[in-house]
């Protein structure tokens, strides 16, 4: 007696930390601007919801990625990625960060700076990324690769001229590929980790006249 065909269950989508994507909820950053004009970074934090580690790195990386004349948004930030890799190295899968930081203000134009370039730019990049070479993003590479993300948050945090950018690019591609179990994402990282201490090292020893002149022969300034 010829059986019946049962239905197979659809196929599930590759688990990844971010739903709805990283770049819808940066857009709708602009509306969490208060009346004094700044938003909160804990306010930042929690409008990307239940965010897991990878996430929030995409997330603390980006403010320090962001052009800041006189605001003190690498120190913080900085301080912030140093405070999340310590936390990876001790095998957390969520980041909470401490209420004095939770509590400092972004101002406006930073906030509309990621929730427009950054979002548009971000929107890009997710339809790149997809589950693939998990043996760099599963718990014991995360922990390795902590170190990394460490000396990255450590750069940052230094009064380095121009030298935000760099690590924090790095940041946030590693973050990318935690958030989405990317493992070529997360060795792109690691490579802008090592041009990331190679351009530090450069500005540190040739002083920060030499590297601006590069900076801006490479057409960057």
């Amino acid at each position: 007696m010829e059986q019946p065909a049962t239905a197979r269950p659809p196929a599930r989508a590759p688990e990844t930390e971010t739903a709805p994507r990283l770049s819808e909820r940066l857009a709708r950053l602009a509306g969490e601007v208060g009346p004094e004009g700044s938003v909160r970074v804990g306010a930042v934090i929690d409008g990307m919801g239940a965010a897991g580690v990878g996430l929030m790195l995409v997330v603390l990386g980006i403010p320090a990625m962001l052009p800041s004349p006189g605001l003190p948004v690498g120190m913080l930030f900085g301080a912030a990625i140093t405070l999340a890799s310590v936390q990876l190295l001790f095998g957390a899968r969520r980041v909470s960060l401490p209420e004095w930081l939770r509590r400092r203000a972004l101002p406006q134009v930073m906030v509309r700076a990621m929730s427009g370039r950054a979002a548009r730019a971000l929107a890009r990049v997710e339809r790149l990324l997809r589950p693939r070479l998990r043996a760099l993003t599963g718990p014991a590479a995360r922990r390795l690769l902590s170190l990394v993300l460490l000396a990255m948050g450590v750069m940052i945090l230094l009064p380095i001229p121009f030298g935000n950018q760099p690590p924090a690019v790095a940041v946030i591609v590693m973050g990318f590929g935690f958030a989405f179990r990317d493992g070529a994402a997360v060795a792109v990282g690691l490579v802008l980790s090592l041009l990331a201490a190679l351009w530090t090292a450069l500005v540190v020893v040739f002083g920060v006249e030499a590297v601006a002149w590069a900076w801006s022969a490479a057409g960057l300034g």
